[in-house]
């Protein structure tokens, strides 16, 4: 080969090698330097495709903010492009989890045969009440839209584009006939472009459609009467006349009230901060922050009914009055936590639709989704909640709570082995939660697989030493397995702890014996007697002559008859353990049952002195450990 040749294709190489060296090191630095966020910034809002010349305005700025930093034009673009093929991506993932989200729904509504636990789907209420909410959701989709249109029309009048504004505005019109406010601000871009007649009709739409919001727009000097003549000067008045109308002193006085509340919520004095807001919305009713400060202060205080009526209130000039507008965030927010405040005062159904409305604006907010599972889950909607934390985990794969939450679901559904692999979900995430060990260990003793459950109760107990619930399933994984004497040792060490735990403990128990068999009935009552300081001595098996235990305390001998049945028990075991008791040489006789005596046993109970222990008695003897 020529050595030219092998000269040139070394030296290309090294351009290479060292060329892309050069362009990790620039992409480190523009990150360590904090100004790599404007290239996302950029990418977000121009993830649709940008001009050369908004290209050549970041490139720009960049230079601006960096220079010792140089970027070259290929490495920019070679950026931005990576950028946008990642957010692209990501959208269309979401995309895909929330139309997956809307087909299960779909599908779950056209099956006749499935039910609600809440409502019959059958039933004429449950339609009427799914086409309001339909068209309740199409009507704030309609609006929503027109809101985001004339957002971007704002944003062109501001560059000074308004022949572009005037066709986001007619979009924004197109979607919503009745946005006074958009007529508003079509009719201003039409003044700036000097076509005065046509910005005149605007108005005039405005004033049928919200007189309220005409002339509030007139007195404040931003819109001029039908019959006044426009000029150029009249123009350029309309752009300015909010800021020639107020004094420089009234607009620090209203600035310093908000401010001032602000500091107050900051150091969660709600109550005070309260007042300030107050008195800037006296100053200013139609101040969008303040409404918003206010209502969370509401929030934080526990005044949700309150908070509700500051949101709607926000919401209300947001959409209809409001020159400065929330981001998709911050709309998504608002909606959030009005949703938690019905929560708080327990209308679930009134803060799933809030938080509806939260995923519409911003369909990725994996809080919104949550929030709305939770409330599904109070409902007892579990399915339902199921599907909405499963979009909640393609937003958050990692996110705990909402393993857990969705772990509680499919218990209530009896779907345990699920629930299983939710909880160890959550482990692997926070292998310290103990309430995830705790509801791993319940339902695998539910499926029976008694010695996982016993090492999950374990590591609970020794995170949490005094966790009752743990001592109390524990107690039931020893009394499953047989281990009677280490199971009333835990019942008593959850007495010590919580006796409201306790007593539920005790109902269980007598739940579990009533599914053993005799005999391990036979070997529970006599470790009860053990605990209670008496020593025990079982029969045989067979030719038992009537009697099952042997129990004795200090001169106290006694010969103990054990029923465990369904119906009651009759006076056959009461002849049985009279018998008994001379044969073993005992001075008492005792009968216990997981039932209750006929009146004919009771008789004979009571003629021979033969202590008689029913139902209620033996909940009593473990109680009273």
């Amino acid at each position: 080969m020529d050595p030219m040749v092998i000269f040139l294709i070394g030296v290309s190489m090294l351009m290479l090698i060292f060329g892309r060296g050069s362009d990790e090191n620039t992409i480190l630095s523009l990150k360590k330097t904090g100004d790599y966020d404007l290239i996302c910034k950029f990418v977000q809002i121009y993830k649709s495709g940008f001009s050369e010349r908004e290209f050549q305005s970041l490139k720009n700025e960049l230079d601006s903010k960096n220079r010792r930093i140089k970027i070259s034009d290929p490495l920019l673009k070679k950026i931005v492009n990576l950028e946008l093929k990642k957010t692209r991506e990501r959208i269309k993932s979401e995309k895909n989890s929330i139309e997956k989200y809307n087909i299960i729904n779909e599908e779950k509504k056209i099956d006749s045969n499935q039910k609600s636990t809440y409502e019959d789907k059958n039933s004429t209420n449950y339609h009427e009440k799914e086409a309001a909410n339909n068209r309740e959701n199409n009507k704030f989709k309609e609006r929503y839209t027109a809101k985001k249109l004339r957002d971007m029309g704002c944003r062109l009048s501001n560059e000074g584009k308004y022949g572009e504004a005037i066709e986001y505005y007619d979009r924004s019109i197109l979607a919503n006939p009745n946005y006074a406010y958009a007529w508003y601000k079509k009719g201003i871009a039409f003044l700036n472009v000097n076509r005065y007649q046509e910005g005149i009709e605007c108005f005039e739409k405005t004033r049928k459609i919200d007189p309220n919001l005409y002339f509030s727009l007139v007195e404040r000097g931003d819109i001029a009467t039908p019959n006044k003549k426009f000029e150029k000067h009249d123009t350029e008045k309309v752009t300015v006349s909010n800021k020639e109308k107020n004094t420089s002193k009234d607009k620090d006085l209203a600035r310093n009230l908000f401010d001032t509340g602000c500091s107050l919520s900051d150091n969660r004095k709600h109550k005070e901060a309260i007042e300030y807001y107050d008195r800037q919305i006296l100053a200013k009713p139609y101040h969008l922050e303040a409404w918003l400060h206010k209502g969370t202060s509401f929030y934080e205080r526990g005044m949700n009914q309150e908070a509700i009526e500051c949101f709607d209130k926000a919401l209300l000039i947001e959409s209809e009055h409001a020159s400065v507008c929330l981001t998709e965030s911050e709309h998504a927010s608002v909606w959030l936590v009005k949703g938690a405040c019905f929560i708080n005062i327990g209308m679930n159904q009134e803060a799933i639709e809030c938080f509806d409305k939260a995923t519409l604006i911003e369909p990725n907010n994996a809080s919104a989704w949550r929030n709305k599972g939770v409330c599904l889950f109070i409902l007892g909607r579990y399915q339902e909640a199921i599907e909405v934390f499963d979009v909640a985990i393609s937003f958050q794969p990692r996110n705990a709570d909402f393993w857990y939450v969705k772990g509680g679901s499919l218990c209530k559904m009896e779907k345990y082995q699920e629930a299983i692999e939710c909880f160890d979900k959550v482990i692997s995430v926070e292998p310290n939660n103990v309430d995830a060990w705790y509801n791993k260990g319940v339902s695998l003793l539910i499926v029976g697989r008694n010695q996982e459950a016993m090492e999950c109760f374990d590591l609970t107990i020794s995170a949490k030493p005094n966790h009752a619930y743990s001592w109390h399933n524990k107690g039931t994984t020893f009394f499953r397995m047989g281990r009677y004497e280490e199971a009333i040792r835990c019942y008593e060490k959850t007495k010590n702890i919580d006796s409201k735990a306790y007593f539920a403990l005790v109902e269980d128990t007598i739940d579990e014996i009533d599914k053993m068999k005799g005999y391990d009935f036979e070997k529970f009552t006599g470790a009860l007697y053990k605990k209670m300081g008496y020593t025990i001595k079982h029969t045989s098996l067979s030719g038992d002559q009537g009697a099952d235990l042997i129990i004795s305390k200090c001169e106290e001998r006694s010969v103990v008859q054990i029923k465990r049945h369904t119906g009651k028990v009759s006076n056959k075991a009461i002849q049985e353990v009279v018998a008994s008791k001379g044969y073993y040489k005992c001075n008492s006789c005792i009968v216990v049952t997981n039932s209750y005596f006929t009146k004919r046993a009771i008789e004979l109970g009571n003629a021979n002195d033969v202590k008689l222990i029913d139902r209620d008695e033996f909940k009593s003897m473990i109680k009273n450990l």
